[in-house]
């Protein structure tokens, strides 16, 4: 395995060797070099320190911009002080909740988190800026077993406080490094939120070790995705970069429209969170993009498997990584590996001793070794017919087509599942329709959704069906359509 080390020892390291090379950028034009990195990350300490921030406290990061974010999270790191990472796509009834549930009662975060956290009663103290004042803090390198919280969100949406040790999080970025072959040569794309913990494992701990370059391009998500990320890989040229399958759809559809190919830089893309339809994999891989899928949860320190340059298997979530142990009990996903959480906050203990998560997903591994996942365990449709059917079987089919932007099977009392249908922006939902049961007509009659919910683009985001980085939300969606909506009618 790849040698283990802290992102800011590594960046110590980096910075003697060629201090001025740009290791940080953004879409704005500020750009930080390797010692410029570290005086900054210096500049913090001071700052922190002189508010009375030290080892052993529990800070919120509230950021929503990759450079301020990564600085301010090292800063934390090297003062011994356990971040609790808050998504800035949470709502604000999770955040508060999160706030209550960690005992948060100082919060880094920039102007839009900071109006967000106006009344909730916290301390709020600005990330790291160009103006800050270096002073005479020193950076700390070693600290010993850190913690970090994650809190992910769910199917449920009610946050969960995942508890991390950051050694653990930087020996899981070193086994990325082994099977990505990365290097300093390379240039991370990071558009996903930072709070995502497989954004920091790419964009900061991997890249760090290695002294790799970062471009963090997090406005993407809030412009014309599509064009917008057609851009800016255009005008960045990278080599890596962490995609949910949306983002991957978007992408495609936006080189698609203007009939182009992805820059020839690109070497690897990995691709999770959820399932990746074959058909759309293969799309994305003729128009340049190298798609690499993978699978991991927050509990699994992110990542646990993935395809390998020059070895992916279509239709697979690849090999397990370094360290890292997959078996099928029942045909549930079983993780062994020392790259688990530590707990959960309030449940210290839900890891117990012997090395092994229960994921919840059904799969099985193939012969040559790498994982197929088929779905969640607790997802099966229960049709009125007695069959049972997996949703992600007939939602891949559905979302093979870029043109269609969500979908979501639900068993409610048809003999065959009822899918939920959301276009994209600026299609016509007649011909969505059409579009939607060629897609699944090749389904078994009994898998085959005789009804559709055509609903207009924006409307799981808007009605709560998906979390914030995407996931269903699927009894929000029986709630809504469960009853009362006749067939391919506009919700």
């Amino acid at each position: 395995m790849s040698t283990v080390c802290s992102p800011l020892a590594a960046l110590t390291a980096h910075a003697a060797e060629d201090p001025e090379r740009v290791v940080l950028r953004d879409l704005d034009g500020q750009q930080l070099s390797r010692q410029g990195l570290l005086d900054a990350v210096a500049a913090m300490v001071g700052h922190l320190a002189g508010q009375g921030i030290g080892e052993g406290q529990v800070v919120g990061l509230l950021v929503s911009d990759g450079i301020p974010w990564t600085v301010s999270l090292l800063a934390l790191e090297s003062l011994g002080v356990c971040p609790v990472l808050l998504p800035d796509f949470f709502s604000d009834q999770q955040l508060v909740a999160i706030l209550a549930d960690s005992a948060v009662q100082v919060v880094i975060a920039d102007r839009s988190g900071s109006a967000r956290l106006a009344q909730v009663g916290v301390l709020l103290l600005a990330p790291w800026s160009a103006g800050l004042s270096r002073g005479s803090a020193v950076v700390a390198l070693a600290r010993g077993q850190g913690m970090q919280r994650v809190y992910s969100s769910g199917t449920s949406g009610q946050p969960k406080g995942v508890v991390q040790h950051t050694a653990l999080l930087d020996a899981k970025a070193a086994a990325l490094i082994e099977v990505v072959g990365a290097s300093d040569q390379d240039h991370v794309l990071s558009i996903l939120p930072m709070a995502l913990l497989l954004e920091q494992m790419v964009a900061v701990r991997a890249a760090l070790q290695v002294g790799a370059q970062v471009t963090f391009a997090q406005q993407v998500l809030r412009q014309d995705v599509p064009q917008a990320l057609v851009a800016v890989a255009q005008a960045c040229e990278p080599t890596i970069a962490v995609l949910t399958p949306d983002l991957l759809k978007a992408w495609v559809a936006g080189l698609a429209q203007g009939q182009r190919r992805a820059p020839a830089s690109l070497r690897f893309l990995a691709v999770g969170g959820a399932g990746v339809a074959p058909t759309l994999a293969e799309v994305a891989w003729r128009l340049g993009l190298p798609v690499y899928e993978g699978y991991g949860l927050t509990e699994t320190c992110s990542v646990a498997t993935v395809n390998r340059p020059g070895q992916r298997v279509a239709g697979s979530v690849g090999w397990p990584l370094p360290g890292v142990r997959v078996v099928i009990e029942k045909g549930e996903v079983v993780i062994e590996s020392e790259h688990l959480l530590a707990g959960y906050h309030h449940a210290p203990e839900v890891n117990g001793a012997c090395g092994r998560w229960y994921t919840g997903d059904l799969g099985r591994l193939a012969k040559d070794g790498s994982l197929e996942i088929f779905g969640r365990r607790d997802a099966r449709l229960v049709l009125s017919s007695g069959r049972n059917v997996s949703p992600e079987w007939v939602e891949s089919a559905l979302l093979a087509d870029p043109r269609i932007a969500y979908c979501c099977a639900l068993a409610i009392d048809d003999p065959t599942p009822v899918a939920v249908v959301e276009a994209q922006r600026g299609q016509d939902l007649i011909q969505i329709e059409a579009l939607a049961r060629a897609l699944v007509a090749g389904l078994p009659p009994y898998a085959r959704p005789e009804r559709l919910i055509l609903v207009e683009p924006g409307t799981f985001a808007a009605r709560g069906v998906l979390t914030g980085n995407g996931r269903l939300q699927r009894q929000r969606a029986l709630a809504l359509w469960g009853t009362g909506c006749p067939a391919a009618t506009l919700s």
